[in-house]
């Protein structure tokens, strides 16, 4: 079975960690790099190098992936692997768990580099009763919580109003610093450091940074 290998995480700038660690495939494997969501994995989500073997289906590196990042299993038929687009007016494709991990399936695919992502994992299927699910399993509640942030960042944030884009923004810079006292974001310099280390457009649209001022945001938290 496909085991997962290597993963980073995106610091400072919101720079997508788009490239994975290098894999080194044992002979006959080759590997596919896919992109997770879930704490500590940045706005561009972490990417995990995955090795396979030729006739390896995507269902086996689904229960790799789950295992991995949710540490443990049960959730598999839950998740499916999403084709990312690579090009202009290409959409992303979910990926069958009876279909064989293979080559790039489609031209822009053999144009990315060996240690770019070419699928994303994603819950895709809500389980029953999901909201007492997700009350009891913190990690399962995590990964949606991250996927969705990172869908609204890459799609919508510019869309919204941009009181609503400020106050989204403020609300999971509290979510990102929960076990700091909020009285510690108050101060400039720590402002100042978390712009640094992690970059404002983690939280906020371009356009909403472009139009505002750093004392604007400060007086939301």
């Amino acid at each position: 079975m496909a085991t997962a290998r290597g993963e980073t995480t995106a610091r400072g700038g919101c720079v997508p960690p788009f490239m994975a660690p290098a894999c080194t495939p044992a002979p006959g494997e080759a590997c596919v790099c896919v992109r997770t969501h879930g704490e500590g994995a940045g706005l561009g989500g972490r990417c995990i190098s995955v090795p396979y073997r030729e006739g390896t289906e995507v269902k086996a590196i689904t229960r790799s992936l789950v295992a991995s990042v949710l540490g443990g299993v049960g959730w598999e038929d839950h998740f499916a692997l999403r084709r990312l687009p690579g090009g202009p007016g290409e959409a992303g494709l979910w990926l069958r768990p009876e279909m064989r991990v293979s080559g790039p399936r489609v031209p822009s695919e053999a144009q990315r580099p060996s240690l770019e992502p070419r699928y994303e994992l994603r819950i895709r299927y809500f389980p029953k009763s999901f909201v007492s699910i997700f009350a009891k399993d913190k990690a399962m509640l995590s990964y949606l919580y991250h996927q969705v942030w990172s869908d609204y960042m890459q799609d919508y944030a510019d869309q919204v109003n941009q009181d609503m884009a400020l106050q989204l923004g403020c609300l999971e810079i509290r979510c990102f610093y929960k076990d700091v006292p909020f009285v510690a974001l108050e101060k400039k310099s720590n402002f100042e450091l978390l712009e640094k280390d992690e970059g404002l457009c983690r939280f906020f649209p371009k356009r909403l940074l472009d139009a505002g001022k750093v004392s604007d945001l400060l007086l939301h938290l």
